[in-house]
């Protein structure tokens, strides 16, 4: 699943040779992309264009219905513009890992988000244009239910540990030295 803002900062282009290449390798997979933004009805055509069959595109969802969406994915697509990743992290990342939830992400090596990725042990880091890389990311946790299990709970735990409103006013505290 792609749950989020259909925007240039995602560059949702990139999933395009994903979900080609799993509609025809793997047609055992359904990709879902639910949202809404500016770039929602150009990537749908790019995908009819490309003749993608697997995918199929949802509006957002309201927020009392936000949380049991992204817990009916295995498995959550965090995609980002080059260079995006940089400087911004999508909110969207605590929900999908509070609701126990994996992910693969594309960023850069060295990224807050690839670092995050790397602390948290929830999801998998992709650097942008890595094409089959991120085809084996997707798969092996597909293929794996133990390690999507351990992903998810994995995130769950990170969220909760060090996400929660007393770690974050200890950290900002001590960042200007109150603490």
């Amino acid at each position: 699943m792609y749950s989020g803002n259909f925007g240039k900062k995602q560059n949702l282009d990139q999933l395009l040779p994903l979900i080609k290449r799993l509609s025809l390798e793997r047609p055992d997979v359904n990709v879902v992309m639910q949202g809404d933004g500016s770039e929602k009805d150009r990537i749908i055509r790019l995908f009819q264009q490309a003749g993608v069959t697997n995918t199929r595109f949802a509006p957002l969802v309201d927020a009392d219905k936000f949380v049991p969406s992204l817990q009916a994915a295995s498995l959550h697509m965090v995609p980002q513009a080059l260079d995006v990743a940089n400087y911004a992290l999508p909110s969207k990342l605590f929900s999908i890992m509070a609701a126990g939830r994996p992910y693969v992400c594309i960023a850069e090596t060295g990224s807050p988000l690839d670092v995050l990725t790397q602390r948290s042990g929830a999801g998998i880091c992709v650097s942008p244009g890595d094409e089959d890389g991120l085809f084996e990311a997707v798969t092996s946790l597909l293929d794996s239910k133990d390690e999507l299990a351990r992903k998810g709970e994995n995130g769950r735990t990170f969220v909760a540990e060090c996400m929660n409103k007393q770690t974050i006013m200890n950290q900002y505290l001590a960042l200007i030295g109150k603490a």
